[in-house]
């Protein structure tokens, strides 16, 4: 019994990497734009309106996914194609380290992933690391 609730429970919390509809990620990132306004958090509120005015952009060329923890949504990364480029990758502000994961995860299964230019610098390192 105990055995099959460690199982149970650590199912539960292993991280998911999922696909996200526009007005699934819209929304998060909305949330995590009102709460970097209330942190006055410049530099995260820039790019999560940059990150939101993704989203509105209906162009079949793109996707959002995200890695959920916990039944939460802790990353959303945001990729263009052709050739698949990883635009942008956000936070919520319990879970930093998701993005890392988030971001491995993509490197680690597609290694013909490119990395946009404009993307903060802390992903560009952790690309450069990952991708070796």
């Amino acid at each position: 019994m105990m055995h099959t609730l460690c199982v149970l429970l650590s199912l539960a919390l292993r991280p998911k990497i999922i696909p996200l509809k526009s007005y699934q990620s819209y929304t998060v990132l909305k949330v995590w734009l009102e709460e970097a306004i209330a942190n006055e958090d410049t530099n995260r509120i820039n790019n999560l309106q940059k990150m939101i005015a993704f989203e509105h952009d209906q162009s079949s060329n793109k996707a959002t996914i995200s890695i959920v923890i916990g039944g939460n949504i802790c990353a959303v990364g945001q990729l263009t194609k052709p050739p698949v480029t990883l635009v942008d990758i956000e936070t919520s502000h319990i879970h930093f380290s998701a993005g890392t994961l988030l971001l491995k995860s993509i490197t680690t299964t597609n290694s013909d992933i490119h990395i946009s230019n404009d993307i903060e610098d802390r992903w560009k390192i952790a690309y450069s690391f990952f991708k070796v």
